[in-house]
């Protein structure tokens, strides 16, 4: 299984306007590519994967909300959709697939199950080079535009997090998950 984790540091935590994704909402539409990245493919869902944000921004910080593949219904990968579901979640709507929680980073890094952990983080070991093994669960932790805070960052590297880069340029986050899933794609999906 594979799990990501965005840290959105401006994002919003109460129900927002759709029509301002990148502004008032804290950059949003960033979470929103990111739930798409995670989750879809040309003609379906990623069955294998949870994507998990926590939102950092005004007014009711923190908030974590889980995207299940295995059981996300009516989505679809679309920012303006995907935002629709978050605002509602945010204002206490429930779906299938996604979940709502008052937890911070390190509270959602700790009720993750994984069997290993990844910081997706420039200067890293190349992702191609990093051994996976098939049936087990990966959780990478990537930030937004802004990065990640340095005490998480720090929590990280202590807890063996191995430090990993998608290649040798800064790539939003979004197209971070897509080569993760790519190079793993070509590995187990034959």
């Amino acid at each position: 299984m594979r799990k990501f984790l965005l840290i959105a540091n401006k994002a919003a935590t109460a129900p927002f306007k759709l029509n301002d994704l990148a502004g008032s909402a804290g950059r949003m539409d960033i979470v929103c590519r990111c739930v798409s990245s995670s989750l879809f493919l040309s003609h379906g869902i990623r069955k294998d994967t949870e994507f998990h944000v926590v939102l950092l921004g005004p007014p009711n910080p923190p908030k974590h909300i889980s995207f299940y593949g295995s059981s996300v219904r009516r989505m679809g990968p679309d920012e303006r959709n995907i935002a629709s579901f978050i605002s509602k979640t945010l204002s206490g709507k429930k779906f299938p697939g996604v979940e709502l929680r008052d937890e911070g980073v390190l509270e959602t890094i700790e009720a993750i199950e994984y069997d290993e952990g990844f910081l997706l983080e420039m200067g890293g070991k190349d992702l191609r080079e990093i051994e996976f093994l098939p049936n087990r669960d990966y959780l990478f932790v990537l930030g937004d535009h802004l990065g990640i805070p340095e005490e998480i960052l720090k929590y990280l590297k202590t807890n063996e997090f191995g430090e990993i880069s998608v290649g040798p340029l800064k790539y939003f986050s979004s197209h971070c998950i897509v080569m993760v899933h790519n190079e793993m794609d070509r590995r187990f999906c034959s």
